[in-house]
């Protein structure tokens, strides 16, 4: 188990690579928008009726590799080896955990990563939402083009999700 927290608490030490790439002086890390996307899931789950203990388990973990093999940006790597490596480190840390937690969460992990279900792509969601949500909070700190590029990743995304339905119910 103590790889498992250790994985977890290295989060604190990841900065999100793409605000390190953009400039930013001191970006949030990878725990911070862990936090912050397992809030905003588990609202959204809770406003849209999904199984929000799943959604939250989800949102935990889904960065939790993270803590082994950095942030990984996309277009930095072959999707596949980033996969592979993903895989790797969950692996790894779900490992040092007793068999049936090591098997909830892998399970959780794995419906995460397929993005079949409901709540799985509401955790996507939640976590391009906040995302976006963050490059609005860093605008005055980025120049446009790069401020519109994070925007842009994050509207992509969202734009069919179930999050950015309910947060348009919400701000109307």
């Amino acid at each position: 188990m103590r790889e498992f927290v250790e994985a977890a608490l290295d989060l604190k030490g990841v900065l999100r690579q793409g605000w390190v790439d953009a400039g930013m002086e001191h970006p949030e890390s990878v725990a911070d928008h862990s936090y912050a996307a397992g809030i905003i899931a588990m609202l959204i789950s809770d406003i849209s009726g999904l199984d929000t203990g799943r959604v939250v388990r989800m949102a935990l973990l889904h960065d939790m590799a993270e803590g082994i093999t950095g942030d990984i940006v996309p277009g930095s790597m072959d999707p596949a080896k980033k996969r592979n490596m993903e895989q790797d480190a969950m692996d790894r840390i779900l490992n040092s955990l007793p068999p049936p937690l090591k098997d909830l969460y892998r399970e959780a992990w794995q419906e995460y990563v397929s993005a079949l279900t409901p709540e799985a792509r509401l955790v996507h969601d939640a976590d391009r939402l906040e995302m976006g949500l963050q490059a609005h909070r860093y605008r005055d700190m980025l120049d446009a083009a790069t401020l519109k590029s994070f925007l842009e990743s994050a509207h992509t995304g969202l734009e069919r999700g179930r999050a950015a339905g309910i947060i348009r119910e919400g701000s109307s």
